[in-house]
């Protein structure tokens, strides 16, 4: 069961190429709109208004072996906003990924920031030892329009040295949020690593309530289908649930859970 468990890991994050291919996190919001970059983009940190510590956990295929949990703390200062991050996925006595995050943005226009994320990932293989990783990126957001906002990272666009069986790969994404409506959100997303073809995104998010939302999408490489939902309450607290659905290997839920700080 434990190699089985290995096995879909690494086929659903490419890894049975010949590049080892780190497994990321997303929050329970972003996993239901089809895992755009929107909140993780260090850019977009320039535009927080509140800081806030969110602690978000997943299960791949509902596998007890293949559990991802992490804590993120966002914290929004005048024109720009730090994050820290720390988030482990592994497999019991197999593998395990321990990755350490600090993403910094700053407002440079009205509606223009740019922003860069370091992080440190140790891998490890029990029967082989553990490495680090060390990977870096750059991104920009700029709101267009009222309703229109881009953003583009550009992750190692100049590989750092690593293991020889640990090698970092470059990574391109254009994101486009369209905001149709006070209630509604359209999310696309284009991700190219060197390694493998295109990678789409689509995700929608209406907001029944101010306080509610609901959200779908749909990624590919793999394709998969994604479903959430999100309740703000007691004021400060924000509650994801999501899940993407495999149509071959099954259901991987996730759910994050934030407090806001007002």
């Amino acid at each position: 069961m434990r190699l089985f468990s290995l096995f879909v890991v690494l086929l659903c994050f490419h890894s049975l190429r010949a590049q080892f291919e780190l497994i990321p996190l997303y929050t329970a919001q972003s996993t239901g709109l089809g895992q755009p970059s929107r909140w993780e983009h260090p850019a977009n940190l320039a535009f927080a208004k509140l800081s806030s510590v969110t602690a978000t956990a997943s299960n791949s295929f509902l596998l007890p072996e293949v559990q991802h949990i992490g804590l993120t703390g966002s914290f929004a200062f005048a024109n720009a906003g730090m994050r820290l991050q720390v988030d482990q996925v592994g497999l019991a006595d197999a593998f395990r990924q321990m990755r350490f995050q600090v993403g910094y943005g700053r407002l440079l226009l009205e509606d223009f920031s740019l922003g860069v994320q370091l992080e440190a990932v140790q891998i490890q293989l029990f029967e082989y030892g553990s490495a680090w990783q060390k990977n870096y990126a750059i991104g920009m957001q700029y709101q267009l329009h009222p309703s229109l906002i881009m953003q583009m990272q550009v992750r190692n666009p100049i590989p750092l040295p690593q293991a020889d069986y640990l090698p970092s790969a470059s990574l391109v994404q254009l994101s486009l949020n369209y905001q149709v409506s006070s209630e509604v959100d359209l999310f696309t997303e284009v991700e190219k690593n060197v390694h493998f073809p295109v990678r789409l995104k689509v995700g929608l998010e209406y907001r029944v309530l101010k306080q509610v939302a609901f959200r779908t999408g749909m990624l590919t490489g793999p394709t998969q289908l994604a479903f959430g939902f999100g309740y703000r309450f007691w004021e400060h607290y924000q509650l994801d649930v999501a899940t993407t659905f495999h149509q071959q290997l099954g259901w991987s839920p996730s759910l994050s859970l934030g407090y806001l700080f007002e």
